[in-house]
């Protein structure tokens, strides 16, 4: 694994961790999100991580 690709990969472990906490602000996502299936909790993730990777991210 060369610099490029392992600075790549701790930036988008970083955006993970993000996006996982992201999930815990409001009291509808403490209540709701835990509901969901355990693929949908990871597709959330993961689409929030790709959202903060834009140029222009939205918060919501």
């Amino acid at each position: 694994m060369n610099e490029q690709a392992m600075i790549a990969a701790l930036a988008n472990m970083e955006a993970k961790s993000d996006a996982g906490e992201l999930t815990r602000y409001s009291a509808f996502t403490k209540r709701f999100f835990p509901r969901l299936p355990k693929i949908v909790r990871n597709d959330v993730k993961r689409k929030i991580a790709k959202r903060k990777q834009r140029q222009n991210p939205t918060k919501e």
